[in-house]
């Protein structure tokens, strides 16, 4: 193949065979795991620009290398099979954003299917399931464009997976569909060479089975994948597609132009990805690498129809209260849309949310979506006549979320737009505010007591000198973490979080009692979650009671209290995250408490930074540990594992009594005598203590002290 002047003409390469009969032509690694590929033999200059067109089909025998090229042969390919296609998506991850049909819906939009209406096996249409999906696989489908999990032999779906066994029991079907999928390892070719786990991969069986798939195009290993995209006024504008999603969306490229063979589909997509990706992100050789065509190249397209098109749904909310800052409503149910910055519009629940639309198509469907909910989401559904490109269309939430309204164009386009709606909380509201008691309050344990599980309340700028029980599973949102301030006017504990899975965020919560038990925040459930708060001047800035696990505390400011952080009793496997801790007595107190992480904080200028108390198995990682009295203090705590942080001008770095088998490694000390004497030998850094009642020496060690500090950034 190397040898091009002697086959000048040659333009497609099938590899007929299995990975043991025809190796991969490379495996790449990426962080231990390898990743096979066939690629250099399209490219066997190695210049990562194809050569050739190239498709594999992994047969093990001469009997399976009949039964397929019989099925190549016989697939009766016209331009009517092209104009059904399927496309499926779900909710990967349980992201708000619907990930998987954002992803599919951008390539409707960008008009890849120009003309073709695709019949849409989203879990939004209730659809995304086996039995939709078989329907697509037994044939009369041109192709099935799939966005979910894959676990090498299978199709996730988010509920009961379609697998090998259910594709090699497909009747017979001549018009089976090109299967295009993000689905991790269901495109591996080498099952026979590698031990996977499974003796045949979903994108073999394809081939091999009676119907299933002419050919399958996605990936051999872990696939990757993810819009980038903001919201303007909760309007939902995508900049492009990450890694496996931004390679599938190039392959449609040319089935927009009409492209007749399916090597070149794949061919141009590895082309335009080298040309539009500089390669210094690893997954993006990764998904280089990891991009497969198991089928035949030379596969003859039909033609395509086309039908008329419109234009994209733009919507926005004639009526809404103001505007949010969009992590405010999902808090950590957004990690995955990190990109969705911007603002959505705010409603309140129980009060009219006006939609207005515009497209020059002649009708469309509204469907409202509780984007929080993973069953049961779909709350509205309408198809309404646009009348000169515009349409209105009222609802009324009754819920406290976060709502998608997608909004359908008769070609299949999709406009979508988040918003929110929440039980309202203003200081400013009297008797005399419409909605007053009903929708909106000026108090909020007024607010919490008539709510109910699932709530939002979202609370103006204001000063509330309130001692509030949270008692439900509500998100408490503040405005403003400065000018939102809940006052506990020197009594008790300001905030009482007794609900499962709460959520308070966005407040400046101060002023508690400085009796033992007082504070900021006290959690005594599981799944608490306190975010982007300031705790200040409290007794305790945020305690965890004993019993509950799975807290999470993160990006809050705590300062100037007794205790900063302080996990009580029995508390465990807690997440404390990304948190400025500063001017406490003691930063971080964990008290008889194991599992959990701390992880990524600023630890400043308290007099103990972390104190561990007979508190065992818990990680304390990547955090800047600095300025304070004693930057860390273990007292009869085991088995703990300190590493990568930065313990920096601290009066004394680190000391333990009483506590063993605890492991310190790659943390940077700023008086290590390693760096004093500007050595090139890996030295120690010693850590003094005692055992045996706190009078014999003792010492741990970190053997791999870092030289420079650790940048945090990285390793987070």
């Amino acid at each position: 193949m190397n040898d091009t002047a002697n086959h000048s003409n040659l333009q497609y390469v099938t590899l007929l065979g299995n990975a043991r009969l025809i190796p991969p032509s490379y495996y790449y690694e990426y962080y231990s795991t390898w990743v096979p590929t066939d690629f250099f033999y399209s490219s066997p200059d190695y210049d990562l620009v194809p050569n050739y067109k190239l498709g594999r089909l992994p047969v093990n025998n001469s009997e399976e290398a009949v039964h397929v090229i019989n099925k190549i042969i016989s697939w009766d390919a016209s331009s009517d099979l092209f104009g059904n296609i399927s496309v499926a998506a779900g909710k990967p991850f349980g992201t708000p954003y619907d990930i998987g049909e954002m992803i599919v819906t951008d390539s409707i939009n960008q008009g890849l299917f120009r003309g073709i209406v695709p019949r849409k096996c989203y879990r939004t249409e209730l659809s995304f399931d086996r039995l939709n999906l078989t329907k697509s696989l037994m044939g009369k489908t041109g192709i099935l464009y799939h966005i979910g999990h894959g676990s090498g032999d299978a199709l996730s779906l988010e509920g009961d997976p379609l697998d090998v066994e259910d594709i090699m029991n497909l009747p017979q079907s001549n018009t089976s569909p090109i299967v295009v999928s993000i689905s991790c390892v269901n495109g591996a070719f080498d099952t026979n060479l590698v031990d996977l786990g499974f003796n045949l991969s979903f994108g073999e069986s394809l081939l091999l089975s009676n119907s299933g798939g002419i050919a399958y195009i996605g990936g051999s290993r872990g696939n990757y994948g993810s819009p980038i995209f903001a919201l303007d006024k909760g309007y939902l504008n995508i900049f492009k597609e990450t890694y496996m999603a931004a390679m599938l969306t190039y392959l449609f490229e040319p089935f927009y132009n009409g492209t007749s063979k399916l090597g070149d589909l794949t061919s141009y997509a590895s082309t335009r990805y080298v040309e539009s990706h500089d390669f210094t992100d690893p997954i993006d050789k990764y998904t280089f690498f990891d991009f497969v065509l198991l089928g035949d190249p030379a596969l003859q397209l039909p033609s395509r129809p086309t039908d008329i098109e419109y234009q994209t749904p733009q919507s926005y909310i004639g009526n809404k209260l103001t505007l949010i800052d969009n992590p405010m409503i999902g808090g950590a149910f957004f990690s995955i849309g990190s990109f969705g910055n911007g603002e959505i519009p705010l409603n309140v629940k129980g009060e009219n949310m006006i939609i207005v639309t515009t497209t020059d198509s002649p009708d469309v469907d509204i469907k409202i979506i509780d984007a929080l909910a993973f069953n049961n989401m779909i709350l509205e559904r309408v198809t309404m006549p646009t009348v000169t490109d515009n349409v209105s269309y009222d609802f009324t939430p009754d819920q406290g979320s976060l709502y998608s309204i997608r909004v359908v164009a008769k070609d299949g386009k999709e406009g979508w737009l988040f918003s929110s709606a929440a039980r309202i909380v203003d200081d400013d509201y009297d008797d005399t505010t419409p909605g007053w008691g009903v929708t909106r309050w000026s108090a909020l344990q007024n607010a919490i007591d008539i709510s109910i599980d699932s709530d939002i309340i979202y609370v103006f700028n204001g000063t509330y000198k309130e001692n509030v029980i949270l008692d439900k599973a509500i998100k408490l949102i503040g405005a403003n973490n400065i000018a939102t301030v809940i006052d506990g006017g020197g009594y008790g504990e300001v905030v009482n979080i007794t609900g499962y899975e709460s959520i308070v965020t966005g407040f400046k919560i101060t002023n508690s009692g400085r009796d033992i038990g007082d504070g900021g925040i006290g959690l005594r459930s599981k799944y608490g979650s306190a975010y982007n708060n300031i705790i200040t001047d409290n007794r305790n800035g945020i305690c965890v009671y004993s019993g509950n696990s799975d807290t999470i505390l993160t990006n809050n400011t705590i300062i100037n209290n007794m205790y900063g952080v302080y996990l009580n009793e029995g508390s465990e496997e807690c997440i404390i995250f990304g948190n400025n801790i500063c001017y406490n007595e003691y930063g971080l107190f964990l008290s008889n408490s194991c599992f959990s992480f701390v992880i990524g904080n600023v630890i400043n200028a308290n007099d103990y930074g972390i104190f561990l108390d007979k508190s065992s198995e818990n990680y304390v990682m990547i955090n800047n540990i600095t300025v304070n009295k004693i930057g860390i203090n273990l007292e009869r705590s085991n088995q703990n594992q300190i590493l990568v942080n930065n313990f920096i001008d601290n009066d004394r770095q680190a000391q333990f009594c009483n506590s063993i088998a605890n492991i310190w490694t790659q943390n940077y000390w700023d008086k290590w005598v390693g760096l004093r004497l500007n050595l090139d030998l890996i030295l120690p850094k010693i850590i003094f203590g005692r055992i045996g009642m706190g009078f014999v020496p003792w010492i741990n060690i970190d053997p791999l002290p870092a030289k420079t500090p650790n940048d945090l950034d990285y390793f987070l």
